[in-house]
């Protein structure tokens, strides 16, 4: 990718700037997101761009193009005659050229920007006039005509004739100004379908319908007449009473007031590892098993996660196993990275998946956010992982823009000023040194980076916090069992684990595993004492300093960071609402590999000569 050409997305969202959903008012910014920066700044907010802010009583919906006008003529200019602009690394110009490579939206502001219509009968813009939808009978049309509100006939303010050119193609409700730029329709991919918010619609669908949850239920009354008028389930058809009212047929699928208590105590008992996901507790009642108040990344960890395990209890395997594989796709789909073969799996998957959920759930259920999924697959192998064109950093972005409303009877300019003034401090941070910046200031979970040359044993990326204790009095064959695993361990000294073990093996047919154990310290301990005397330049410092073993005094502590991950022991963990105890380790076991599963009891520092330290974790 030439550093020269810019390329960028583009994505706008509404948010009512008051806090206040009484209060109608939509506010829509337009933010471009720069794809040229590496990919863990891309999508992050000091390297984002406000380029519009829309205001308005509501929101702009088709019109919007009027307000993109100004835009689409820079983006134009850029791809055309580019701008001159001054490359202080080399010291010279270039002329800098841009292109837009997609939107970004939630599935309203989708129809917004591309001009399709996000309703009805050909909802899906992929699928186009190919939907294979369910139509309505001409009874129901009928019905819809008598209960329906029109406009007066004759002349009155409301009505509006049709233009000479405004003649229906389908779904299509307008042109959208994109098509302005020379690119856009050689473009295999112009506007995302946002992966968050279909993940929340089809955790919204499965909450309420499991549940039971009053107005999110998608198991109603009207579903079951469905069922009946297509003469399929007679088990879940409305049953008539002599009364003449009618009674609804409990379903397989929807857990009873026990059970809804009982996934409501599950999800109650989870604790997650730091910075995984919100404390969903919160928003689970056991006494009534409701659940409200979930956020979007909230549903992204019960859809992947917590949903398939919480709920095999109380569903028949059919049911439990569709679930497990509903999340297990959403979980590949949002891998950092992907095979287009597996992309295309996933592809031949999902149907499947969609085909077993129709044998369980109501028709109801399957709304057009349900159905999307089945084009996700393709959409990654045109444009890459997830991360980089789904909405979880505009939501946070626009989350700060909220902040930015002080002044509540013009909440544009407040949003401008401060956007401006936070624009100003952020591009002088990245180049003023000897003070904290939002660049420079250290990470939550610094492990301390690279500390220098030499064994690398002892050079450790870990920094342990909360100190217990300084024990002197760790058993002997605690410290004799540490100073192997460290000895073991260590790539330094595996020609000299070799050269023991042959020497044991020398003439002997039995395993040697145990006795190496115990007499290799010993042995490493003379080797190299004897090098040291002999001036040898193999026994260095730091060797000699790793053979005579550690200090008797251990410092222990309750947490520490390693690589860029925090762990806690299980007695911190208990009195947190977190758990990051847990932990799985590559290992041998009778000559085979397996994976050793515990969780961590103590974190070891051991000293040895001339300052160096050695960390361990003690585990179960």
């Amino acid at each position: 990718m030439d550093p020269q050409k810019v390329r960028r997305g583009l994505t706008t969202d509404g948010f009512n700037p008051f806090r206040n959903m009484t209060t109608s008012y939509s506010m829509w910014p337009v933010i471009l997101m720069p794809y040229n920066l590496p990919s863990w700044k891309c999508m992050k907010e000091p390297f984002s761009m406000m380029s519009l802010l829309i205001p308005g009583q509501s929101a702009p919906r088709r019109d919007i193009d009027v307000y993109l006008r100004p835009l689409i003529e820079e983006l134009k200019e850029l791809w055309g005659d580019g701008v001159r602009t001054y490359d202080a690394k080399n010291e010279e110009s270039f002329r800098m050229h841009a292109a837009l490579m997609w939107t970004i939206n939630d599935f309203p502001a989708y129809g917004n920007m591309s001009g399709w219509t996000t309703k009805g009968y050909l909802a899906c813009p992929t699928c186009n006039e190919d939907a294979s939808s369910q139509r309505l009978t001409r009874e129901q049309i009928l019905e819809q005509i008598e209960t329906g509100t029109y406009k007066p006939f004759e002349k009155h303010p409301n009505n509006r004739k049709r233009q000479k050119d405004e003649i229906p193609v389908l779904n299509w409700a307008k042109r959208s100004i994109m098509f302005e730029l020379p690119y856009w329709k050689t473009l295999k991919l112009r506007h995302n379908l946002n992966v968050m918010h279909i993940e929340k619609n089809i955790c919204d669908n499965l909450m309420g319908t499991l549940l039971n949850v009053d107005g999110k239920n998608k198991d109603t009354e009207k579903a079951r007449i469905d069922l009946a008028n297509l003469k399929i389930r007679k088990e879940l058809h409305l049953q008539s009473r002599g009364d003449g009212s009618f009674m609804k047929p409990p379903a397989v699928y929807t857990l009873s007031t026990k059970e809804r208590q009982g996934f409501g105590a599950f999800l109650k008992s989870i604790k997650y590892h730091d910075d995984y996901a919100a404390n969903i507790s919160n928003c689970v009642n056991t006494d009534s098993g409701k659940i409200s108040g979930l956020k979007s990344h909230d549903c992204h960890v019960l859809v992947h996660r917590l949903l398939p395990v919480g709920m095999h209890e109380y569903l028949n395997n059919e049911i439990g196993m569709t679930l497990f594989e509903l999340g297990n796709f959403f979980q590949q789909l949002c891998s950092k990275m992907l095979l287009v073969t597996d992309l295309q799996k996933l592809e031949d998957q999902i149907i499947l998946v969609l085909c077993k959920l129709e044998k369980i759930f109501p028709l109801a259920f399957f709304d057009v956010m349900v159905h999307l999924v089945v084009h996700l697959p393709r959409e990654e192998i045109l444009g890459g992982p997830v991360q980089y064109r789904w909405m979880y950093p505009i939501e946070r972005l626009l989350g700060m823009l909220k902040g930015f409303v002080a002044n509540k009877a013009h909440p544009e300019g407040s949003i401008a000023e401060a956007y401006i003034s936070k624009e100003c401090t952020t591009f002088c941070s990245m180049y003023l040194d000897g003070f904290e910046t939002v660049f420079n200031r250290e990470e939550r979970n610094d492990d301390g980076g690279d500390h220098g040359l030499g064994l690398a044993i002892f050079f450790q990326k870990v920094h342990p916090f909360g100190l217990i204790s300084r024990a002197p009095d760790v058993p002997l064959h605690e410290r004799e069992m540490a100073q192997w695993f460290v000895l073991y361990n260590s790539f330094d000294v595996e020609q000299y684990v070799q050269e023991h073990k042959n020497i044991l093996q020398n003439g002997s047919t039995c395993d040697t595993t145990e006795r190496q154990r115990d007499e290799f310290p010993k042995w490493f301990k003379e080797c190299i004492n004897q090098l040291r005397n002999q001036g040898s330049l193999e026994a260095t410092d730091e060797l000699w300093s790793l053979a005579n073993g550690p200090s008797a005094i251990v410092n222990t502590y309750s947490g520490c960071i390693s690589n860029g991950v925090r762990f806690h022991t299980i007695d911190r963990d208990n009195r947190r609402k977190t758990q990051n105890n847990g932990l799985v380790v590559e290992g041998k076991h009778k000559g085979h590999s397996m994976r050793f599963y515990g969780y961590l009891r103590k974190v070891w520092d051991m000293t040895y000569l001339f300052r160096h330290r050695v960390v361990l974790y003690q585990c179960e």
